[in-house]
């Protein structure tokens, strides 16, 4: 990171994470911005932030993580962490289907609550984490979720292990 520390950067992105509890969301943070990974967390209270100086074509930019916590409590307060958000992360816990139900009412949140000034939604992309821990007989076929993506105004979606750094990074990349 020292080598960069004195590049210029060009702009700060912010990228907003929802979910629900469990789901990963401080995990993929950590995952992407330190390339780290713990099993012991305590849950997020509110938010929190952290960020990453990103190299993209010899430019620099200051990616922000906006990690909201999971309580239904915070989707209606998210508007004030989602402001002047560029993107967001709902993430699911592909080993408990109730979360990916769930991404619903975030995306919705999210929705209602961001839009950039010409009206557009923001663009979200749908992680299915923890796919370390099923067996690829288990999960739903690539095109079940692509149908499941496109119908509720997801932009992609992404199969990660933040335990293994599966699939993180080119989340993040796809996304800015």
């Amino acid at each position: 990171m020292s080598r960069i520390v004195n590049k210029k950067v060009k702009s700060d992105l912010k990228i907003v994470i929802v979910g629900n509890s469990g789901t990963g969301k401080t995990s993929f943070c950590t995952r992407w911005v330190k390339d780290t990974f713990t099993d012991n967390y305590k849950a997020t209270i509110m938010s929190e932030f952290s960020y990453r100086i990103y190299e993209y074509y010899g430019n620099y930019y200051k990616i922000q993580f906006w990690d909201i916590a999971g309580q239904d409590k915070n989707i209606y307060t998210s508007k004030i962490f989602t402001k002047g958000a560029h993107g967001s992360i709902v993430l699911c816990d592909i080993t408990n289907p109730d979360t990916m139900r769930e991404t619903l009412k975030w995306k919705k949140a999210i929705d209602e609550n961001t839009k950039f000034i010409d009206g557009k939604l923001l663009p979200s992309v749908l992680v299915q984490n923890k796919i370390d821990l099923v067996d690829e007989s288990q999960l739903k076929s690539d095109q079940e979720v692509k149908e499941f993506v496109e119908s509720n105004g997801f932009v992609n979606f992404f199969r990660t292990s933040c335990k293994n750094g599966i699939g993180v990074n080119e989340c993040m990349e796809y996304l800015i």
